[in-house]
């Protein structure tokens, strides 16, 4: 990075608290807005249609969406949820959407400052937050944003390595590159034999259907991604949160009665999910985004705990 931007590089936490708070307030109006986006691509991806046009308009009554309806967060708020027109109700969706779109900006600004590690970063959030609600609505992955996620993290990897001069912040080497080519294809084949595996054995238990998978094929497509943003070295750590989280919210679910019962995924797809079934994406997708925050914080505190870095109890027999 040359020398006169090092500015930009600079944290909030490294600046005047005044300039701090209106950093992070660039990022969290920036952020919101591209949320707002958002919510567009989770409502017309899956039905395959374009997210440039037409422009918004309320389901109910047709009518386009003006540009003071269509303010971040606040528009919600002073409609009273409400469209303008014909009062049909706005679902509550919409503003929290735009509200994790802020947040994704903030954070990204507070990890990275004004550069464009934090740009990788911030499109790596909004992907995964599309991803996670698409799935969780329809049960599928689209394949436009598996690619979107993998090409975020293999340009932005390449850009930070051809770009920055080695010890910059933000910096990667060509071994951070190849990690992260490792990690998509490694990730990506693992995941799929472990679908694999896992189906034939509750298909012969009679547990699924002969039609029936233990998972989706969009969740092998996920980690892929994930790995060509994270590299390989997070992968386990993604994994392992995600299948945590995924767990502990799952049997939650079940004992509530809330997946039995349900009916089609939408109206334009009348599939209907099996018993218990919890779409595996959004979990991913959290593991994700916990190890690209805290990952490299966690190694250090517990793989020497596990034998597996410097200091390791195990390792300490081997010496």
């Amino acid at each position: 990075m040359p020398p006169e931007l090092d500015i930009w590089s600079l944290t909030p936490r490294e600046l005047p608290t005044p300039l701090a708070v209106f950093v992070l307030g660039i990022g969290f109006v920036f952020g919101s807005l591209w949320g707002s986006f958002l919510n567009v691509v989770i409502a017309r991806v899956p039905k395959g249609q374009s997210v440039v046009t037409p422009r918004s308009r309320c389901p109910k009554c047709g009518t386009m969406i003006t540009a003071r309806d269509n303010i971040p967060i606040l528009s919600w708020i002073l409609l009273r949820a409400k469209c303008r027109v014909c009062s049909a109700p706005i679902s509550a969706r919409y503003p929290f959407v735009e509200l994790l779109g802020g947040v994704a900006g903030a954070a990204a600004v507070a990890r990275w400052g004004l550069t464009l590690p934090a740009l990788e970063l911030f499109a790596f959030i909004l992907i995964l937050i599309a991803i996670s609600f698409i799935d969780l609505d329809t049960f599928t992955v689209p394949t436009s944003l598996v690619i979107a996620l993998g090409a975020v993290g293999l340009g932005g990897g390449l850009l930070r390595w051809l770009l920055f001069s080695p010890g910059t912040a933000g910096a990667l080497t060509r071994g951070d590159v190849v990690d992260r080519v490792i990690g998509g294809v490694v990730a990506g084949i693992l995941l799929s034999a472990v679908v694999i595996v896992s189906t034939g054995i509750l298909r012969r238990t009679g547990r699924l259907g002969p039609d029936d998978t233990a998972m989706g094929w969009g969740d092998p497509m996920i980690i892929a991604g994930l790995g060509l943003c994270l590299g390989w070295q997070l992968i386990p750590l993604t994994l392992f949160l995600a299948s945590v989280i995924g767990s502990v919210i799952g049997i939650g679910l079940q004992l509530s009665g809330k997946l039995k019962n349900r009916g089609p995924v939408s109206e334009d797809d009348p599939w209907i999910p099996p018993d218990g079934a919890v779409p595996f994406g959004p979990f991913l997708a959290l593991g994700g985004l916990l190890a690209a925050f805290f990952g490299q914080a966690i190694h250090a505190r517990f793989l020497p705990l596990l034998g597996l870095g410097e200091g390791g109890v195990l390792l300490q027999y081997f010496e």
